[in-house]
């Protein structure tokens, strides 16, 4: 019999033998000492709560799952991609370089629209967007299998981004101060790359959402990432990167400026 499951029986004889301890200095000498009694039984006790947390927790797992979590840089995990917006926000008002991945990002994009004009104005930002191609077979198959209510929903939201980064850009141009220079966003499109959602800021600290529709984005699990030798923010940004080069190599990267769209092989 495995060690782990005589526990519950361990811990009961420990518990007994605790009480014995306790119930020594009444049948002693007047003026024995009490307190090393007392310690003892105090340690029997604490030992006993912990193999009952041992058994019903397992804690070797969590202590494994931690060391994990901390080596791949994994800070919190929320049951929605949302994630914190306070927090979120704080970090893309302040970041010098922002990468974002999704299939159309439009709640995103909408959401933050504060954050990111800050960053073009005070940051000088540098914005890569990548979205998947509007009205391709990819996003044909997505809508399908997402629901039939987003058939012919998908490239109307892609589009609808490009707009509002420039009306984000005309924006910032607005707040500047007279002379200055904002940041500039680029905004690139991929065929079938696409895996997970990602949000990239500085290198430093991310977002990952684990993408399986039906489910979409919105609704599905994600990470909160920072920086480490073997993180998975660095397998996110190496994979972004990865996608980007691909997109240039295809002349299908552009910067978004005021009131046009220009080709840029950047």
């Amino acid at each position: 019999m495995k060690i782990h499951s005589k526990i519950p029986a361990l811990t009961s004889s420990l518990i007994t033998i605790g009480a014995s301890v306790l119930s020594v200095p009444g049948v002693l000498p007047e003026g024995t000492p009490r307190t090393p009694f007392l310690f003892l039984a105090l340690a029997l006790f604490i030992l006993s709560i912990t193999l009952l947390c041992v058994y019903y927790f397992d804690l070797r797992y969590v202590f494994s799952n931690l060391v994990a979590l901390k080596n791949l840089g994994i800070r919190k995990i929320d049951e929605s991609g949302g994630g914190s917006i306070k927090w979120k926000s704080k970090v893309l008002s302040t970041s010098k370089r922002i990468r974002f991945m999704a299939v159309s990002g439009e709640g995103f994009i909408k959401a933050y629209r504060e954050p990111i004009i800050t960053a073009l104005v005070d940051k000088k930002v540098i914005i890569k967007v990548l979205l998947a191609t509007p009205a391709s077979e990819f996003i044909s198959d997505l809508e399908n299998v997402e629901s039939k209510v987003r058939a012919g929903h998908i490239s109307p939201e892609i589009h609808k981004v490009s707009a509002l980064l420039e009306e984000y850009l005309i924006e910032a141009d607005k707040r500047k101060t007279q002379d200055d220079l904002i940041g500039k966003i680029y905004i690139a499109f991929f065929d079938t790359e696409f895996r997970n959602s990602a949000l990239i800021c500085d290198e430093k600290q991310g977002w990952l959402t684990i993408n399986q529709p039906p489910k979409r984005a919105v609704e599905s699990v994600s990470f909160q990432l920072v920086s480490g030798k073997n993180s998975l923010l660095n397998t996110t940004v190496n994979h972004f990167d990865t996608v980007w080069d691909i997109c240039k190599s295809r002349n299908t990267v552009k910067q978004i400026l005021l009131n046009q769209t220009e080709l840029e092989a950047t």
